[in-house]
């Protein structure tokens, strides 16, 4: 199907290269017959023409190339205030990509003068001249038999409609069925069975009593005894350094002097998730953020894949499908949150968008 989605969107790039090229002869042949006119208004119009069809030639052999043939994706438009670097760079970049032009604006424009003398002379031996022969000779024919070929133009036309709409529709049920769309839901929804079968608690324990937690699986009383507190929604007691707590979305939570951050460890298999703190405990907005990620992570993901999606494009994978490799969130009352994505079509790339508000949007970089 890719091979198809390809050829499909060669063929409508070279349709619209094909009317462009009708547009720009017609403005060359224009500028041509202008400048062999005596008045020097005349002249100068053809000048002007012959400068706007150059650029229409460039832009549109340029657009089949690149956005048709290699189907290399548009950048995405950045939001705010352009800074000065970033203005100079655009600049310096559209001064490189007008270079061909002069070229275009020479050497087509005399094709076209040499074109226009064959014609408006009558040589029938001019190649021109024998050219437009034939395309007046054409026209006349398909205006004249327009019942023998209108219904082979609508058939086709019909035909390349129905198979572009459903390779779209085949790209779209990929995109929502892929293995990570489908790991996430999975994901998202043993949680909610998990919670919903979770037994509600009647008593408290007896004093000197044990409370068993079979998913920490932890002896100490002191660590769960923090688990149900976490786990209930209560005050947690404070972190303490080389301890591990039990919380209620993230699993054992340990302390790592050589990252500066706290790790939860997840028994479910889960993506790592790395949260700012120092040795007393975990920054309380990233512990938030984090459970959040967690919780959310189906939904998040599929935001993360929109703003890492361009760029995976721009290295050549087609079709893109992401999974969430690990999650870092910073302090503070609105924590930059980092998400590290592996995508199917290329493993060695580590592709990181990041947001700093509170998992609405992310940006690459």
């Amino acid at each position: 199907m890719p091979v198809a989605q390809w050829v499909a969107h060669v063929l409508r790039a070279t349709f619209w290269l094909a009317v462009n090229l009708a547009i720009v002869t017609g403005l060359f042949l224009l500028s041509a017959h202008l400048g062999t006119q005596p008045g020097e208004d005349e002249r100068n119009v053809s000048l002007f023409v012959r400068g706007l069809a150059s650029f229409w030639l460039y832009i549109a052999a340029w657009s089949w190339l690149v956005r048709g043939v290699f189907k290399r994706p548009a950048p995405p438009a950045q939001k705010g205030k352009p800074t000065g670097a970033a203005v100079a760079k655009g600049s310096l970049g559209c001064l490189a990509n007008l270079l061909p032009v002069p070229f275009v604006f020479v050497f087509v424009g005399r094709l076209a003068d040499w074109a226009w003398a064959g014609i408006s002379e009558n040589d029938p031996g001019h190649p021109a001249r024998h050219a437009t022969d034939i395309l007046q000779n054409g026209l006349l024919y398909a205006l004249n038999h327009v019942e023998s070929w209108i219904p082979w133009a609508v058939g086709l036309i019909v035909i390349f409609s129905a198979a572009r709409a459903f390779m779209k529709a085949s790209g779209r049920s990929r995109r929502t069925t892929g293995p990570s769309v489908q790991g996430a839901n999975q994901a998202t929804l043993e949680k909610l069975r998990q919670k919903r079968s979770k037994p509600a608690r009647t008593s408290r324990p007896a004093s000197g009593g044990r409370e068993i937690l079979a998913q920490a699986g932890i002896p100490s009383a002191q660590t769960v005894g923090a688990a149900h507190s976490g786990a209930h929604g209560q005050q947690a007691p404070p972190f303490r350094p080389g301890s591990a707590r039990e919380d209620r979305v993230l699993g054992a939570l340990r302390f790592s002097s050589t990252d500066g951050g706290w790790w939860a460890h997840r028994e479910d298999g889960g993506f790592a998730v790395h949260m700012a703190g120092g040795s007393d405990g975990p920054d309380a907005h990233a512990l938030d953020l984090a459970r959040q990620a967690v919780q959310r992570s189906f939904e998040v993901l599929l935001r993360a894949s929109e703003a890492a999606r361009p760029i995976a494009q721009s290295r050549g994978v087609g079709l893109p499908r992401f999974t969430i490799a690990a999650v870092r969130v910073g302090a503070g009352s609105a924590p930059d949150v980092s998400l590290h994505l592996r995508c199917d079509g290329d493993a060695a790339h580590e592709y990181v968008v990041r947001s700093a508000d509170k998992l609405q949007t992310f940006k690459a970089g």
